[in-house]
């Protein structure tokens, strides 16, 4: 038995570990590391408000210019039709009458498609 304890103490360094020392070097470390990745996060969601930020303003440029296209057509059609027909109110019931169509075109076009439910399942 006391090769055994002469053996383990010829093993363990002379020297005990800084355990204080370690510690704070391990925290250090994951400090670092979070740091790390904080600027990280940062930077890539920088990144993705700025390109978020560019798309809705050149949506809202491009919606802007429909409505202001919309109108000038509408206000065109609405004289024309003024034109044709001498009266203003019916100029105003076509054109809106005109612009209902599409619009419910539209809504309708852009609606979502409804499944069939009796064929949604796997093909037999």
């Amino acid at each position: 038995m006391d090769s055994h304890r002469d053996e383990l103490a010829r093993r363990e360094p002379t020297n005990p570990p800084n355990w204080p020392t370690l510690f704070g070097r391990a925290v250090d470390d994951v400090s670092r590391i979070l740091q790390a990745k904080i600027h990280l996060f940062e930077a890539h969601l920088s990144a993705l408000v700025e390109t978020a930020i560019k798309n809705a303003l050149a949506r809202l440029i491009v919606l802007f210019m429909f409505v202001v296209g919309g109108t000038c057509f509408v206000g065109a059609a609405i004289v024309l039709l003024h034109r044709w027909l001498e009266e203003w109110w019916i100029a105003f019931v076509l054109a809106r009458g005109a612009l209902l169509v599409v619009g419910i075109g539209f809504w309708l076009g852009l609606a979502p498609r409804a499944k069939d439910t009796l064929h949604s399942g796997s093909e037999l």
